[in-house]
């Protein structure tokens, strides 16, 4: 199936294209979040990052795809996520209805003033 074959770093540029010009499309999105969960492990912090933003821009997902996506951003222990990627994701989940999922919790109680691997920029 082609749907698996594209890289993630396309796969999130064209969520991230078509939300950004507010541009809604059921068979993009909807038809697209099995294999965003299917391929989530093989994607760098920015694809997720900018996966998730888009489908929150977009008002499409479900708790169970917003918690997968989650879920694989804690199994990362955070790690190689930038502080505004941390918090786009949380602003995410937060606008996707899901403020319960544990991640946002985590994020929220993280110590921001403090020098970490997760640099500003």
């Amino acid at each position: 199936d082609i749907r698996y074959e594209i890289p993630c770093q396309h796969r999130s540029n064209i969520f991230w294209a078509f939300a950004n010009s507010r541009i809604y499309s059921n068979l993009i999105f909807e038809c697209s979040m099995e294999q965003v969960i299917h391929n989530i492990e093989k994607c760098n912090s920015q694809d997720i990052t900018l996966t998730i933003w888009s489908f929150a821009i977009m008002n499409i997902g479900n708790y169970e795809f917003y918690y997968r996506i989650c879920e694989e951003v804690m199994k990362r222990k955070l790690e190689n996520f930038k502080k505004f990627q941390l918090s786009i994701i949380v602003w995410s989940v937060c606008v996707g209805n899901f403020p319960n999922i544990p991640l946002v919790s985590t994020v929220l109680s993280m110590d921001w003033t403090e020098k970490t691997n997760h640099s500003n920029n």
